[in-house]
Formats: structure tokens, C-alpha cells, sequence
């Protein structure tokens, strides 16, 4: 499994001779959960089964051998096994032969299902907290483009009054096509007159 970089300074200086001696040193190059041999092409039935060429016969996902009987051709998968040297207790500053084995990625991911699900929690903890010091990205954005709409239609509605008595109450409608109407009242069908300008669309009565 790859190594985080916010983790990398946590594991020994010479972690890759570590690696090395527990995967085929201690392991003999094959997942000490399963059996299944590094740097070979195995097939399963993605249940844990896989069949061992070497015996040729079936082994579960504890090494044992078992027979599979009952299973269409079709359900049989292949993949390539790399073994990798995992941290029991997930702790990457302990790096005692005890708490290290040599798993494939199929028992690796399964070992470290619990650890996965509590990170991603974890992450959207800190997300959530982040929100309680500063506001969301998405909400900021949102509310500056409001805001540019806003400023360009009274902009607008300035330009477009100078010299006339300013109307009584005005409604800003989005028009759904990029652009805003500034509405003294609710416009009827064709009693409805609009002035253009930039992106702002002044409608008015008549």
C-alpha cells in the first residue's frame, strides 16, 4: 500500500529493509493470511477462494485447503498479488516484527476496513470543525456572485433614473438566461417595455 506523505516521517529510516526482510525473509514471499504468492497471477472466485497452482488445488482466505464445487466458469477472476508489509495496529511509528505481516492487497484492505472507515469519518469531522472557524468556500462564492448581480443592477437602476422621479417599489427577477429584470410591478404579456443594458434588462410598464 503507498505511503501518505503526511505519514511518511513517522516510519523508521530503514523501513524498506524492514519491508524486505518480513515479506521475504519471514513470509517466503507469500501472504501470511492467505498463502497467495507475490509477484504472481492467481485465480479466485472473489470470495476469498483462490486456487494454488502449486497444489493444484483451492485454499480459502485463511490458507486452508478446500474445495470449491458448485461455481459457474464464468465467476472466476484473475488478479496480480504484490504483497506489502502492514502494521497490525495501524500505527506506523511501530515497526516491531510483532506488529508487522506480510499481506496481499486483498487481506491488507480487509485489515485495515475499520482504520479506512474512521479516517474518512475523521476527515469530514475536521471539515465540519473547519466551518465552525470560517465559512465554506462554496458559500462565499455564492454569496460574492449575488452580490455582483446586486451592485450591477442598482448600478443600473441609477444610470437609468437620472432626471425621472424614482418608482415606488421595484421587484429584481432572475430572467434565467444570464441577464436580471428590474420589475415596477408584475409585467403582463405584451404590456411589458425592456431597456438593455450590459447584462441588466430594465422592464418597465407600457
Amino acid at each position: 500500500m503507498p505511503i501518505r506523505a503526511e505519514d511518511r516521517w513517522l516510519y523508521p529510516i530503514d523501513w524498506q529493509q524492514i519491508s524486505e526482510t518480513v515479506r521475504f525473509g519471514r513470509a517466503s514471499s507469500r501472504c501470511e493470511q492467505c498463502g497467495r504468492p507475490h509477484m504472481t497471477r492467481v485465480a479466485h472466485l472473489g470470495d476469498g477462494r483462490w486456487w494454488d497452482a502449486l497444489v493444484s488445488g483451492w485454499r480459502n482466505s485463511r490458507g486452508r485447503r478446500v474445495t470449491a464445487k458448485g461455481f459457474a466458469l464464468a465467476a472466476v477472476r484473475t488478479t496480480y498479488v504484490v504483497l506489502a508489509c502492514a502494521h497490525l495496529n495501524h500505527d506506523p511509528a511501530d515497526s516491531s516484527p510483532t506488529n508487522l505481516r506480510a499481506l496481499c492487497q486483498r487481506c491488507h484492505l480487509l485489515h485495515d476496513a475499520a482504520e479506512h472507515r474512521w479516517r474518512r469519518w475523521w476527515n469530514a469531522f475536521k471539515l465540519r470543525a473547519l466551518r465552525d472557524l470560517y465559512e465554506d468556500p462554496r458559500l462565499t462564492r455564492e454569496r460574492a456572485g449575488s452580490r455582483l448581480v446586486v451592485e450591477a443592477t442598482s448600478l443600473h437602476l441609477v444610470g437609468s433614473q437620472v432626471g425621472k422621479q424614482p418608482h415606488a417599489a421595484r421587484q429584481i427577477v432572475d430572467l434565467n438566461d444570464g441577464s436580471v429584470g428590474l420589475f415596477d410591478q408584475q409585467p403582463q404579456s405584451g404590456s411589458a417595455r425592456m431597456i438593455q443594458h450590459d447584462r441588466c434588462i430594465d422592464v418597465r410598464q407600457g
